[in-house]
């Protein structure tokens, strides 16, 4: 997966694990790998699914903001694990003089399958 996020060759790319003959990983849970450069911090987004992200390797942090506008940040190195409340605003940062790279899980097909999926 890191020679696919590496290949890219962009500052941020995002991979979509699939099942074969799915859009998604399973009907209720999807998951998705991410290549953040050195120095990057990627575009706020803010949803309705929640996600439970992994560092498999670099170290930087994520800006949060809640439902309420409490604003929160997660400091994160190799082997950390963090979770994102859903309707969270997002923004990760990478602080490394290398990539940093994430794993992530969220229930976005179940909340799609239910109608209840949302972005900002």
């Amino acid at each position: 997966m890191q020679a696919k996020l590496d290949g890219a060759n962009l500052p941020y790319a995002v991979y979509h694990y699939k099942s074969k003959g799915k859009s998604y990983l399973s009907d209720t849970i999807s998951a998705q790998a991410e290549r953040l450069g050195p120095g990057y911090t990627t575009v706020p987004r803010r949803e309705t699914c929640s996600f439970l992200y992994h560092v498999k390797c670099g170290k930087g942090y994520s800006k949060l903001v809640t439902a309420e506008g409490e604003a929160l940040e997660i400091e994160w190195k190799e082997k950390d694990t963090f979770a994102v409340p859903a309707w969270c605003q997002i923004q990760h940062v990478c602080l490394s003089g290398e990539p940093a790279y994430l794993f992530a899980i969220n229930d976005r097909p179940m909340l799609e399958s239910l109608g209840f999926i949302r972005q900002a």
